[in-house]
């Protein structure tokens, strides 16, 4: 069974003052198209149900009543993509009627639920999960009869008080069938009656939370602190197909050979295996290059060096203070004449403003003046960029 919204359709989805037979005189309530699409949306089956007295009256024939609901379907597809009409039901029948065949009363005509009843059997609908929107206290009457939950739109639904929907369910289920009834909820306008329904479209949460609120459900401690530890670290994927690489311990630049290679254990390595790993093929060459008679290293024992002579590099601190006093012996050279360079732009710039408002102020009458300021401003300007340029390149 499916969920609907039952619309009324005069001064709810279309302006009308009076009775309306003309198709042509239709015009949209403000934010109707963009309501009906909201409900399609939430899921929910959309019903216009309206009482036509104007056929008993004389003024219009049932006929035009269908064009009426045919141009407005027309409109509300237009306006809004998405926004459908699922059946009108319709009451052409009034008590006071000047055509004698519509000239009765009816079980279908609001306040009573006939067509409300009529549509939940033809499409099958559940009332109970169903509202009414309606701007007349009929329409109230008649969704309250059905079964269904009422919303009423009245221009100062924010100026009236919240209603207590608990008392006035009560005072419902204790009051004779016959009498008044309360909306469950008052709306200004047509969107804000889809947004309390959007709202309460889940009842069930509802009774839920305010069971817990209420202190009749406890949360599980137990599944609140497996939720609140922590998840246990990813081991590192591993590929079996490629083995771990071995490291080398740290050894700061200036090791001298000999103590390198013997940390490196003589240039071999184990493996993870506890086996000896293969030696790189660069070492096999230098080895067979080591025996070969015609290429003996020469002995170099004998060679004297120059007392000043290193054959490592300068120590760290050595280096830095070094390279503090080229910094140091740049920066003399140089910051006498960048300055003055600098001062001298700074002087030639405000010579150029001077010149744009000399020929603003003194040139404004006089075009050849002007012209000579401007000139004289766009020289100024030039030698100023390029000394500038000249700067940064240095």
């Amino acid at each position: 069974m499916h969920p609907a919204v039952f619309l009324d359709r005069d001064n709810t989805l279309i302006h009308n003052d009076g009775d309306m037979g003309d198709p042509r005189k239709v015009i949209l309530m403000q934010g109707a198209a963009a309501a009906v699409a909201s409900l399609c949306g939430l899921g929910y089956k959309v019903i216009v149900v309206s009482n036509q007295g104007g056929v008993a009256r004389g003024n219009f024939g049932e006929d035009d009543v269908r064009a009426v609901n045919q141009r407005l379907s027309q409109l509300l597809q237009q306006a809004a993509n998405g926004a459908r009409i699922d059946a009108y039901y319709y009451c052409p029948y009034h008590p006071d009627g000047k055509v004698a065949k519509y000239k009765r009363e009816h079980p279908n005509r609001k306040p009573q639920p006939g067509m409300w009843l009529e549509a939940a059997e033809q499409h099958d609908l559940d009332l109970s999960r169903s509202w009414t929107i309606g701007d007349q206290p009929r329409d109230v009457q008649a969704g309250a009869a059905a079964g269904t939950r009422t919303i009423l739109l009245r221009e100062d639904a924010d100026l009236l008080a919240p209603l207590d929907l608990a008392k006035l369910e009560r005072a419902h289920n204790e009051a004779p069938a016959d009498s008044p009834r309360w909306p469950n909820y008052y709306a200004r306008t047509l969107i804000e009656a889809v947004r309390i329904i959007a709202q309460q479209r889940n009842p069930e949460s509802e009774q839920t939370i305010t069971r817990a609120m209420a202190g009749e459900r406890k949360w599980d401690a137990a599944a609140v602190a497996q939720l609140q530890k922590p998840a246990p670290p990813r081991p590192a994927p591993q590929n079996p197909a490629i083995p771990p690489r071995a490291t080398k311990p740290f050894q700061p630049w200036d090791t001298p050979p000999l103590e390198r290679a013997k940390a490196d254990g003589g240039g071999q390595r184990a493996d993870s295996g506890g086996q000896k790993a293969e030696e790189p093929k660069q070492d096999k060459q230098k080895k067979e290059l080591d025996k070969s008679p015609r290429l003996q290293e020469p002995d170099t024992s004998r060679i004297s060096h120059p007392p000043s002579a290193t054959r490592h590099p300068p120590s760290d601190a050595r280096l830095l203070r070094l390279i503090l006093q080229e910094l140091r012996a740049q920066r003399g050279s140089s910051d006498g004449e960048f300055n003055y360079l600098s001062i001298t732009a700074i002087v030639l710039q405000l010579v150029a403003g001077v010149c744009l408002l000399g020929g603003l102020w003194m040139g404004a009458g006089d075009y050849d003046l002007f012209m000579r300021w401007m000139l004289s401003g766009l020289i100024v300007q030039g030698a100023t960029i390029a000394l500038l340029l000249f700067v940064h390149r240095r």
